[in-house]
């Protein structure tokens, strides 16, 4: 084992500690700007379970189906 006391050379073996550059925000302004999620709002569990948003899903189908449109009218 180490022998050499740290205490009586005056240093630890903590972390030094730098001064904040900012305050962190109160739980008042991270509520108002909504940073906290619902429970339910959590795609890793979602894609675990296999579970679907279905407003992304309906957006993405009338986004292929504009694209579809417009090759078909180009093939005419």
């Amino acid at each position: 084992m180490d022998n050499y006391n740290y205490h009586d050379a005056g240093t630890t073996l903590n972390a030094p500690k730098y001064p904040r550059p900012y305050d962190a925000p109160s739980r008042e302004e991270l509520l108002a700007r909504n940073s906290f999620g619902s429970v339910n709002d959590n795609k890793h569990l979602d894609k675990l379970l296999g579970r679907t948003n279905q407003a992304a899903v309906k957006a993405r189908a009338a986004v292929l189906e504009a694209q579809l449109r417009e090759t078909l009218e180009l093939l005419k």
